[in-house]
């Protein structure tokens, strides 16, 4: 017996539950009889072991190795050979393999380099061969993972329940399992029948089980028109189009085709998780959106994670985000980005123009680890907002048909606004940031009276995330990043893209300044900043202190910045950009404090609607003050929690916020109960109250 620690433990639980599905290669001998019923099943020689724990065992019946997934479990293992029952579809061995004990019987089954498997096991398909829900041979895939080209593992029982399966208090799989070898020399229909039985587990087990119903329901129809083909050349790769050949050609249509390469390394598991993933995203988002894709495959000879191919291709990004729902492949790089991407120069490299890294922006939607390492230095760990996407929503966003990095992102961004939480969308932007689109940003800080340079400042790149949280960007060291003699200053790589703020701090006091860098700037750009001014001297400040043309109404943390509200409103409106037909969506507002100037400047921006509340808020000049602007939906309700010291609101109507909703509603509350609501854009009698920073 050898010792089982060496050969087991890395494929066993690196895998998972995911290693379930059999490989491995058996001589060919005596096809089985013709079918008889199920119950007539017969077997013949029996061999029986007793299996120790942290042992592995030879079976010289079968030829196979047999251990125990737990290495401190032991139980005995049976092998009979089927003499007779249902005929498998193709001339091979049959197994009967039983054992007593509670966890999963790994098999090893060695062969010759290059060759592969044929594996069936009898039990309930529920359409992954047959269509039925009925006993019979099921295909199962080559998932084996080696520590040379000739050893496979696979898990016994195959811990599959399917719904349909539990209803009929059926198990999916019985412990019948046949076997045929396929080799270089194996004809081209044996290839693929082996290949195209395993590629159906990916498709139907992992990739269409992911989906949402309605995603599904329109999955499986354009399955049904046309199902993938398989052939065998001179590479790995996915030939997408069921569409006319050009007129006067014998064939009116074709297929989609998955062609694989043939040798002692291919194809392997994960060639076949790939290309089948190829198949799949074809399926979810359409054949005119997938020839769009495909355009971009002028590169494939050299695409791979890591390339620079730029935003402009994702064909394969969607494949690989697909892949992790295996629980295998690319889950580490898509999971710690730093470990893909940490090589890579930012100053050279716009890192969402790294391949990979739209799959790691669409993984972090459904990643569950509160830390992750940082992209910038390696050895420190940042903080991570869990969004708490299903594969079901995130493929969601994937069939909306976007084509390139900056499409998904936006994509997903209304997606959370709209399907999701506020908080889920204010998260997002830290996503980004902790993965690697972060920019490096230059200014110059001075004194707002003077214009003096103000030199020793700290300077911290702040993100609100909503429910009163605050995200550092993870620059370190500090505090390093201090302004210089003549007030200038630099952070490198790690700004948040999109709104943020910057926090300088000096002698007990700090101030945050709202700055913005647009998602569609490289990341590798340095983006310059306006000048920022300060008062380093200011005066004590209170909540309902007549002050800067209104009365304050929110002062934060450092008693210096907060809001003042005008002492009257500015009329009632529509919040704007309400088409019931075609709704528009800003998709750039947030509803954190801090953030009402900037969705004011972006509603006026996206809506040319004249008297809209922002414009009211935007064109107002009032006490020799301009820079008015609509509330946000924090705002809004810290001026519910001071009515009083404000005072002149309108009892029992509705005030409106900034912050969008949906692409047809936008949030409103009413000052007297304090309550918000999504109210449609179009309301015309929802009361503006302007307000402005100090």
């Amino acid at each position: 017996m050898k010792n089982i620690l060496g050969i087991l433990i890395f494929p066993l639980f690196l895998m998972g539950l995911a290693l379930i599905l059999i490989t491995g290669c058996k001589k060919e001998e005596n096809t089985p009889p013709a079918e008889t019923p199920p119950e007539m099943w017969g077997f013949g020689p029996t061999s029986t072991y007793a299996l120790l724990p942290g042992n592995i065992l030879h079976d010289s019946l079968s030829g196979y190795d047999f251990g125990f997934g737990d290495i401190s479990a032991g139980g005995t293992v049976k092998v009979s050979r089927i003499l007779s029952g249902v005929a498998a579809p193709f001339a091979g061995t049959g197994y009967k393999i039983e054992y007593n004990s509670t966890t999963e019987l790994m098999v090893r089954i060695l062969c010759p380099p290059g060759d592969q498997v044929l594996g069936m096991m009898y039990g309930n398909p529920n359409g992954l061969y047959n269509g039925m829900i009925a006993e019979s041979w099921i295909g199962l895939p080559n998932m084996g993972t080696s520590e040379d080209s000739t050893g496979f593992y696979f898990a016994l029982p195959q811990p599959y329940e399917l719904p349909a399966i539990l209803k009929s208090s059926k198990s999916r799989g019985a412990n019948l399992f046949f076997f045929k070898s396929i080799t270089k020399e194996s004809t081209d229909n044996e290839k693929r029948m082996a290949i195209s039985m395993q590629s159906l587990i990916f498709l139907e087990d992992n990739y269409i089980a992911a989906l949402n119903p309605a995603l599904k329901s329109s999955v499986n129809l354009a399955r049904n028109a046309k199902s993938v083909q398989y052939a065998y050349g001179g590479a790995n790769s996915y030939a997408a189009f069921w569409r006319p050949y050009p007129v006067g050609t014998f064939y009116p249509i074709y297929h989609p085709t998955i062609n694989f390469l043939w040798d002692a390394a291919n194809p392997n598991a994960e060639d076949i998780a790939h290309e089948t993933a190829h198949y799949f995203i074809n399926l979810v988002v359409g054949n005119a959106v997938q020839e769009t894709l495909d355009a971009q495959g002028s590169i494939f000879d050299t695409h791979g994670m890591g390339e620079v191919p730029g935003r402009g291709y994702v064909v394969d990004e969607f494949v690989y985000f697909t892949e992790t729902t295996t629980g295998e492949y690319l889950l580490l790089q898509l999971s710690e980005p730093a470990k893909n991407f940490s090589q890579i120069s930012r100053y050279l490299t716009d890192y969402p123009s790294i391949e990979g890294f739209c799959a790691t922006m669409l993984y972090a939607l459904v990643r569950d680890k509160a830390t992750i390492q940082n992209v910038n230095y390696s050895s420190q760990k940042l903080d991570f907002p869990i969004i708490g996407l299903t594969y079901g929503q995130v493929f969601d966003i994937i069939a909306q048909g976007a084509t390139n990095v900056d499409h998904i992102r936006a994509n997903i961004q209304e997606y959370l606004s709209v399907e999701g939480t506020g908080t889920q969308s204010e998260r997002f932007p830290v996503v980004l940031q902790r993965i690697g689109w972060s920019y490096t940003v230059q200014g110059t800080l001075v004194d707002s009276a003077t214009n003096a340079p103000l030199e020793g400042w700290a300077i911290e790149n702040i993100f609100k995330g909503g429910e009163g949280r605050e995200y550092n960007d993870g620059q370190m060291p500090r505090p390093i990043d201090l302004t210089r003699a003549d007030g200038t200053f630099t952070l490198y790589h790690t700004v948040f893209p999109g709104s943020s703020f910057l926090r300088f701090s000096k002698d007990g006091m700090s101030f945050d300044k709202l700055i913005t860098c647009p998602y569609a700037t490289p990341t590798s750009t340095v983006v310059e900043l306006s000048t920022i001014k300060l008062n380093p001297n200011p005066p004590a400040f209170a909540i309902g202190q007549n002050y800067g043309g209104g009365i304050i109404f929110y002062v934060d943390g450092t008693g210096q910045h907060g809001l003042i509200s005008s002492a009257t409103d500015q009329g009632t409106a529509a919040w704007g950009c309400y088409d019931a037909v075609n709704p528009t969506w800003i998709a750039a507002t947030g509803t954190a404090i801090g953030l009402g100037q900037a969705n004011t400047t972006a509603i006026v921006n996206g809506c040319a609607e004249a008297g809209i509340a922002a414009r009211l808020c935007d064109d107002l000049v009032l006490n020799g003050y301009s820079d008015w602007f609509l509330p946000s939906k924090d705002e809004l309700n810290q001026m519910y929690l001071h009515k009083s010291v404000i005072g002149s609101f309108q009892i029992g109507i509705y005030y409106w916020s900034s912050s969008e909703a949906t692409s047809f509603l936008a949030y409103s509350q009413d000052l007297e109960s304090g309550t918000q609501y999504g109210s449609l854009k179009a309301w015309d009698d929802v009361h503006v109250r302007a307000i402005r920073a100090f």
